[in-house]
């Protein structure tokens, strides 16, 4: 009797440890939904001028440009480098920098369109034109 008292005992003991030791699996964390800057920036810029572009993202985000001419007429500075595409890990407020070239054309208006992705979407922020020069002509009496 004094046996089976212990076995008794045991396997309710290994039972209360069993059943105590099983958890709900954790909840997978889900990112928060990427937030974007409600307003699209459309502006006209000059040969040869910066723009800085102001972003505060909430999630691993990419800034990249598209356009003809990208990356020779117009790209992002970072730190001194020409690139079309710039991407952090970083949240909060950033400042990205979008650089036109001195050359000035005739005949071809440069569209630059700038493009913020965070969390599989994305959002076009802002278009900058760089407008051609306009072709002039004098005539001088002889």
């Amino acid at each position: 009797m004094k046996s089976n008292f212990w076995k008794y005992a045991a396997s309710l003991a290994m039972g209360i440890m069993m059943i105590s030791s099983c958890d709900e699996p954790a909840p997978e964390q889900k990112d928060p939904d990427p937030v974007f800057p409600t307003e699209t920036i459309s502006k006209t810029v000059a040969a040869g001028e910066s723009v800085n572009i102001n972003i505060n993202p909430n999630l691993a985000w990419e800034v990249s440009i598209s356009g003809e001419g990208s990356g020779n007429y117009f790209w992002l500075d970072d730190a001194g480098m020409k690139k079309t595409s710039i991407s952090s890990d970083k949240t909060g407020p950033q400042v990205v920098t979008v650089v036109f070239s001195e050359n000035e054309e005739f005949d071809k208006n440069r569209v630059c369109e700038v493009t913020l992705s965070m969390g599989g979407e994305s959002k076009k922020i802002a278009t900058y034109t760089r407008p051609s020069l306009g072709r002039t002509f004098e005539v001088y009496a002889g």
